[in-house]
């Protein structure tokens, strides 16, 4: 990879002794990486804010340079080398530049495209000065900036484009020089070169610093690089492949409904994921990731981490005007990308009958569903059951036991509104609710059953679960006995061993699945008939879980796990 395509690092030497010169310090930061610039300021001031400092005998607290890497990781490792090491017997101080916006003078001036720009007294720029010496910053850290820090006999810049190191001709100044650029062979990198006009006591590079793990060409990017050119471009938005990227209201219905039967026929769910940050969640999830639509910023900025995934297909680069075409809707930056995912939705069948579909079935939930379990009795809406996802996923469930009617409408629209937290969930749909739930007591578990003419209040079946002795706690004393044939759920946390059953919007949970829960329960109010099915289900998942959730931040702190 060459330097300019990427972010070049500017380093500030300080201290420098009054005999060390540009050649000198380009000869021995060349052991670190690519060295595209070398740059020391001729003036007899101190950096700015810089504390008083005692130097050593010819060193010079105002002296100092700029040292321009091509990446932050070569820029790093010389600064750690650096700092505090002797140069021409001198001691040095070796710091990452930076720079920052200061206060405007009423002085101006014209910069090389004729705009007028803030200059100080002594006619240098003041919009970007470097934090430690108050001087004009590393010209590549302002972007579209003329090279310039007063006349040219005033400062001694040496850039090189050879491998060899040329000093200017006598009399001549750097501003009458060629610019020339050097960049280092791998072979020099890892070894500290002594020179006449400079030499350098530093302890031996760390192993990093050696070609085979060299900064430009690690496995990772390499890898990366491989993958990226190994993805094909399509700009065409009636692509066939891109059909299951397009929303409800752009989409060929026919067109859609027929490859949407393809894959049910092979027992497959295919979901769209759309946006950055459900990309991340889809890839850290439990279900498959088949293919991906990406815009070619973000595989660029996402190369090493797409290329760990085994996806069935390769992506697909897609530019972002394309993809919002396929979407129908505008994207930004960040959203232009779109994954589609196998969300696996097993059955547990009750019910004697024909297969209608190619399914996966389990023989006992407990099988696949850890709990605590949340249980969507034909919750319907796609907004809904994202919400309830998202909601779930933060406090720690991420097991769901669903309805036909709730795991038909886990698509799409569903994981986009739980920024794809619906894909860390295990999933089972079930032909029999009340059945199920029977299932799940015998494994010991105690299931609330929601309903706003429930028998007690939330609060106080809590307040009596927390007086019961810890031995009876996740169901009747019958169950416990049953239960405790299985040794994986005699170690299970008694606080996880509970479901929560919510039903539909409009009628609530059927009666057969309420009159199979351990309890019935109500959320407090004081007005209205009910609370909307994600706000209520948000208040039951923490009073039931606010026990466990506690225990679990006591041993892992929370940390947003997409930033």
């Amino acid at each position: 990879m060459s330097a300019d395509t990427r972010t070049s690092v500017s380093i500030l030497i300080r201290q420098l002794a009054e005999e060390t010169t540009a050649d000198g310090l380009l000869e021995i930061c060349a052991a670190f990486g690519t060295v595209t610039d070398v740059f020391i300021p001729d003036t007899n001031r101190p950096p700015k804010g810089a504390k008083a400092v005692r130097c050593s005998k010819g060193s010079h607290p105002s002296r100092f340079a700029f040292v321009k890497f091509a990446s932050l990781e070569e820029a790093t490792l010389a600064v750690e080398t650096l700092n505090d090491a002797d140069i021409d017997g001198h001691t040095i101080l070796a710091s990452l530049a930076r720079t920052r916006p200061t206060p405007s003078p009423n002085t101006k001036a014209k910069d090389q495209e004729g705009n007028a720009v803030p200059v100080d007294a002594a006619g240098v720029s003041t919009e970007r000065r470097d934090d430690t010496t108050g001087e004009a910053p590393d010209p590549s850290m302002a972007k579209g900036s003329k090279e310039e820090s007063g006349p040219p006999k005033a400062a001694e810049k040496l850039s090189f484009t050879t491998n060899s190191v040329t000093s200017p001709p006598p009399g001549s100044t750097p501003g009458q020089e060629k610019k020339k650029q050097q960049k280092v062979p791998a072979k020099n990198k890892g070894a500290l070169p002594q020179s006449a006009s400079a030499q350098v006591n530093v302890p031996s590079l760390p192993s990093s610093s050696s070609p085979s793990s060299s900064p430009q060409q690690t496995p990772e990017c390499a890898s990366a690089e491989r993958f990226i050119a190994g993805l094909e471009s399509v700009s065409d938005p009636a692509d066939p492949r891109l059909v299951f990227f397009r929303m409800k209201g752009v989409r060929d219905a026919s067109i859609w409904s027929a490859e949407k039967a393809k894959a049910v026929d092979a027992g497959r769910n295919l979901v769209g994921a759309l946006s950055e940050r459900v990309m991340k969640r889809a890839l850290s999830g439990r279900h498959k990731v088949v293919t991906g639509a990406i815009s070619p910023e973000l595989v660029k900025r996402h190369g090493s981490l797409l290329s760990d995934v085994p996806f069935e297909s390769p992506p697909l680069i897609v530019p972002r005007e394309t993809l919002e075409e396929v979407v129908g809707v505008p994207l930004n930056c960040d959203q232009a990308v779109g994954l589609l995912v196998d969300l696996a939705i097993p059955l547990r069948k009750f019910r004697e009958g024909p297969k209608k579909q190619i399914r996966q079935e389990v023989c006992r939930l407990t099988d696949v569903l850890e709990p605590p379990v949340l249980i969507l009795d034909d919750v319907r809406s796609s907004e809904n059951l994202g919400a309830i996802f998202r909601t779930a996923f933060s406090f720690g469930v991420s097991s769901a036991l669903l309805t036909g009617v709730s795991a038909g409408g886990c698509g799409a629209r569903a994981c986009r509104v739980s920024m794809g937290a619906l894909f860390h969930f295990r999933l089972v749909e079930t032909d029999d609710m009340a059945q199920a739930i029977e299932e799940l007591k015998a494994d010991g578990l105690t299931v609330y059953g929601t309903s706003p003419t429930g028998d007690t209040f939330l609060e106080e079946e809590e307040k009596e679960e927390e007086g019961r002795p810890e031995e009876e706690k996740g169901g009747t004393n019958e169950e416990q006995a049953g239960s405790a044939l299985e040794e994986d759920i005699l170690e299970r946390d008694a606080d996880a061993m509970w479901a929560l059953l919510v039903g539909n919007e409009d009628v609530g949970a059927a009666e057969a699945s309420l009159a199979a829960c351990s309890r019935r329960v109500k959320i407090p109010q004081v007005a209205g008939d009910s609370l909307a099915v994600s706000h209520a289900t948000s208040v039951c998942l923490y009073a039931l879980g606010r026990r466990l959730m506690m225990k679990r931040l006591e041993k892992t702190p929370f940390v947003p796990d997409v930033a």
